[in-house]
């Protein structure tokens, strides 16, 4: 995932991008999950001109960002975390391009807790909300109701409700705020239980 954020080229956005270097303890192949080997010419030395470090672990939060020297706690964390620092170092419009780009929410706090108290499986309905939130992105400017959203992806907006929760671990209103982070956005505001809103840049729904 590190990869996937830092080490692909992205002129695209015009903006000076990361050397990425992957270190490793020792020389040689490397075994990694799944049987296969990763090669590094970059050993530990290589760290000392780093300008900053991520470092695979498991904390009690999502991701944690100590300035120089960063952790998540796992896969889906390590994204929220790479994002985060993108957003760090070049502001909220390039790292909302990524995160379209990789179909992720463009923010979520580091310091949320990252349990889940049941497990959850995925399933037909998690690619409609990942379908829906995919062209919500596409779509920022344009007002982005629960109604709306729900209709993209071929649910009601109580079922969407329910499905997005499960899916994303939070809810439309908390995806929302992503997207007000340094004066990115226009002040907006979620009415209703079901959180009517889900305006991104500049587009702002009606209550449904």
């Amino acid at each position: 995932m590190v990869t996937e954020v830092f080490g692909l080229p992205r002129p695209e956005l015009g903006v000076p991008w990361y050397e990425l270097r992957l270190c490793a303890e020792r020389p040689g192949p490397v075994p990694v999950i799944g049987g296969a080997s990763l090669h590094s010419p970059y050993g530990l030395d290589a760290l000392a001109a780093a300008g900053t470090l991520i470092v695979p672990g498991v904390p009690d939060v999502l991701y944690l960002d100590d300035g120089d020297v960063c952790t998540s706690a796992g896969s889906a964390a390590g994204l929220d975390l790479c994002v985060h620092l993108v957003r760090r170092d070049h502001g909220v419009a390039i790292a909302n391009a990524v995160a379209r780009r990789l179909v992720i929410a463009p923010h979520r706090d580091g310091g949320q807790a990252q349990f889940i108290e049941t497990p959850v499986t995925a399933g037909p309905d998690d690619d409609r909300i990942a379908g829906s939130l995919a062209w919500a992105l596409a779509h920022l400017t344009e007002p982005l109701t629960v109604a709306r959203l729900a209709r993209q992806a071929h649910m009601s907006p109580r079922t969407y409700l329910r499905h997005f929760a499960r899916a994303m671990r939070t809810s439309p209103s908390a995806y929302r705020r992503a997207f007000r982070a340094d004066g990115d956005t226009a002040p907006t505001r979620a009415t209703g239980p079901g959180d009517g809103h889900l305006a991104g840049r500049g587009g702002q729904g009606a209550g449904t």
